[in-house]
């Protein structure tokens, strides 16, 4: 069956067309789809051109809308048709610069203010929601305290699957969201284990004390839907989701974390400060800069932990970021942490989420040594 992802863009978006096409072309051939992009005339409603994209008779298997600046879709899930068998595809908006959060319920995700840059992470996102959906799950009251999840495609053996919670990154903004790990979710799902790909509230907008506290209780809402009986729990974090992954591990009672895995992860928060690391992202998140705060840092800098209860596999690639390979090495000759395991190989710092990269590759198996053992 061939792939398809209708992009429906605006007449009036202010952006070269031919450009915008050639994104789009790349991503979905990558991917091996096609795609075709309609255009939105104005005496036309969004609305109206998304039912007949996303209806079931369409062939569009994913669609994505950039409607322009100042357009609310209004668009809720019970308009749209389900019938003759076949499921509505996932829909994600789009938009190139900063914009409110558009509550559209048919929405799987409204990403914002990423620029053309972050066009392929949305390709990859709607087409990994088109090939296996989640369950959306939320765990508290603010739209984005939820998770997704997934069972296994296929499971492996005889007792409960593994289950992986995935941590996003992003430098701790608010524009980055789980959608960047949801071709990982899906691919730990077909490799017979359970995903949640979990999203939480950004400290950049809600500050540091919600984020940690989303994560505590997403994790928990993971377990929860596991079962009594499920099988170990692995985390997966991602940049800044590695550092996440590994405060939360260790925050943790050490028996409901079998393994974390730090993928690219910013382990040193008092270096990534000190060096304007994402343009100030990490003093931005805290709250301040380590003089200023310094029992902060202490419990959330992995490198400036005293020990560790927790298994720990830190990957890096070593076309990432000098500053990211550096303390990853830093980090693994820890002597007070035990010399913490670290897998460096060829590859930038989005390939060790690209489940077509060897780096990633290399990660499951190690993953898969690490749980067995």
């Amino acid at each position: 069956m061939n792939r398809l992802l209708t992009a429906i863009v605006s007449s009036g978006l202010d952006v070269d067309e031919a450009r915008l096409e050639q994104v789009l072309a790349e991503a979905t051939a990558s991917r091996g789809w096609g795609f075709r992009m309609v255009t939105l005339l104005p005496d036309e409603t969004p609305a109206d051109v998304l039912r007949r994209a996303a209806a079931p008779t369409s062939e569009a298997s994913a669609v994505l809308v950039l409607p322009g600046e100042g357009v609310d879709l209004e668009l809720e899930a019970d308009s749209f048709s389900t019938d003759q068998g076949r499921t509505r595809p996932p829909i994600i908006r789009f938009d190139l610069g900063a914009r409110d959060r558009d509550p559209s319920t048919a929405l799987l995700h409204h990403v914002r203010g990423l620029g053309l840059d972050g066009l392929p992470f949305v390709v990859n996102s709607a087409v990994a929601a088109a090939l296996h959906p989640a369950r959306r799950v939320h765990y508290g009251p603010d739209a984005e305290q939820y998770g997704e999840w997934r069972e296994p495609v296929n499971a492996a053996g005889s007792g409960a699957p593994p289950l992986a919670v995935l941590i996003h990154g992003g430098f701790y903004r608010s524009r980055w969201q789980a959608g960047l790990m949801d071709e990982l979710a899906v691919d730990v799902a077909r490799r017979g284990w359970r995903s949640w790909n979990l999203e939480y509230r950004r400290p950049d907008l809600h500050g540091w004390a919600a984020t940690l506290d989303d994560l505590r209780s997403g994790s928990a809402r993971a377990r929860e839907l596991a079962g009594p009986s499920g099988g170990p729990v692995v985390l997966v974090g991602h940049s800044a989701g590695g550092q996440l992954a590994l405060q939360l591990a260790e925050e943790a009672a050490p028996e409901t974390v079998q393994l974390t895995v730090s993928l690219a992860g910013v382990v040193d928060l008092v270096a990534a400060h000190e060096r304007f690391l994402g343009e100030g992202a990490v003093g931005i998140a805290l709250g301040g800069s380590p003089s200023e705060i310094p029992e902060l840092y202490a419990r959330a800098s992995p490198r400036e932990f005293r020990e560790r209860s927790t298994p720990w596999l830190l990957v890096q690639g070593a076309d990432d970021s000098a500053d990211l390979v550096e303390m990853n090495r830093r980090l693994s000759r820890s002597v007070a942490l035990g010399q913490p395991e670290l897998l460096e190989a060829p590859g930038h710092h989005f390939s060790v989420i690209d489940p077509r990269a060897p780096i990633w590759e290399a990660t499951w198996a190690r993953v898969l040594d690490l749980v067995e053992a």
